[in-house]
């Protein structure tokens, strides 16, 4: 943070337009290390009036908060909604967020963007991609222009995040690591990038939740930023498909959604077989990246792998059956038809809509 204001002032920044989480910015802490910088500029737009998970509400409120000035650069600092809806407002301030939603190949951006996370979790700081709902609905708006210009990644920002917090935006980076591996999509480059994610994910979650010191604090933003750029490459898949239903109709919190199947999903991928394979390398590229996931969690097979992603979900205190949440045998046939099938297709596996029910209910 303490580069802020030298950033502001090589990228001949005046005005901002600051997107904040309401309970980030209250915090005496934040403000501190904010302010400085803000108080160089001409002109601070602030808006904090967003609920969790983007919507076209909250973009259009932000832009009508600019309606009157003009601004150099959007900053956005908070979790992955801050950063989502920032990055959405820089990409609309001319032609506004419907037209992004109908052409996102189509969208520009004039103004520098620039994104600071207080949780280690989404590593949205670092993608080109923004979530947005649109009535319930989980969209992905993908371009290169809403990568940001400059990410800071501090872990001291870190330090007054509420325990349930910690637990769910960590899970997320965890199982966006996990996806990356056995994601159709996945590289050399993004495999690097998941593994070491990973690898910090499972030493220091549960530390980082239950007793947070600097060294989990600084695991876990790497963790998530690593889990950002793996997945900037080779997106998400089946886990995150099955969670936005999840987290529409039932509010449960985006990574923990993710998380309650991720571990059944690392046990159906492992059988993968030629006839159910999507994986364009065939069904042995399927298995070596499921076969490296494995490897990573120092586990024997699939089962074992998904019995130590469960235990850690438990040991950070997340109950890994859907009913705990409220969810019953009535729900499944609405969350499995509610699928996000984009991210769907990316998993090596194919599962079907009965695949997909029976994956839930096994799971209540």
């Amino acid at each position: 943070m303490r580069e802020l204001p030298d950033l502001l002032t090589m990228g001949q920044i005046q005005s901002c337009l600051l997107v904040a989480d309401h309970a980030v910015w209250k915090q005496p802490q934040i403000q501190l290390r904010m302010e400085p910088a803000l108080e160089r500029l001409d002109r601070v737009i602030r808006f904090s009036r967003f609920t969790p998970n983007p919507t076209v509400e909250s973009v259009e409120s932000a832009l009508s908060e600019m309606a009157v000035h003009e601004v150099d650069a959007v900053v956005a600092l908070g979790g992955g909604t801050a950063i989502d809806i920032a990055k959405l407002v820089s990409v609309s301030l001319g032609s506004g967020i419907q037209s992004v939603v109908a052409s996102p190949d189509q969208a520009s951006r004039e103004v520098s963007l620039i994104a600071i996370p207080t949780t280690a979790g989404t590593g949205s700081e670092v993608t080109h991609f923004a979530v947005l709902y649109i009535d319930g609905v989980k969209q992905s708006i993908a371009n290169e222009v809403l990568r940001p210009d400059i990410a800071i990644v501090d872990p001291d920002l870190l330090m007054s995040v509420p325990t349930h917090v910690a637990a769910h935006t960590g899970l997320d980076a965890l199982c966006q690591c996990i996806e990356s591996i056995w994601s159709i999509n996945a590289n050399a480059e993004s495999t690097t990038y998941a593994r070491d994610g990973l690898r910090l994910a499972l030493e220091h979650l549960e530390q980082a939740v239950k007793a947070p010191d600097a060294a989990s604090r600084d695991s876990m933003a790497r963790a998530a930023h690593l889990s950002g750029k793996a997945i900037d490459i080779s997106k998400t898949t089946a886990a995150h498909a099955l969670s936005y239903a999840m987290t529409s109709y039932h509010g449960i919190p985006h990574g923990l959604a993710v998380a309650l199947t991720i571990g059944p999903m690392l046990e159906w991928n492992a059988q993968v077989t030629e006839g159910d394979c999507t994986h364009p390398e065939g069904v042995d590229a399927a298995r070596s990246a499921v076969s490296r996931l494995v490897e990573s969690l120092s586990c024997p097979d699939g089962v074992a792998g998904g019995d130590r992603i469960d235990q850690l979900i438990r040991s950070i205190g997340c109950d890994i059956r859907l009913g705990a949440y409220g969810i019953d045998a009535s729900d499944i046939e609405r969350l499995s038809g509610a699928v996000n099938t984009e991210r769907l297709g990316n998993n090596p596996r194919s599962l079907g809509r009965k695949d997909i029910e029976r994956l839930l209910m096994e799971r209540l």
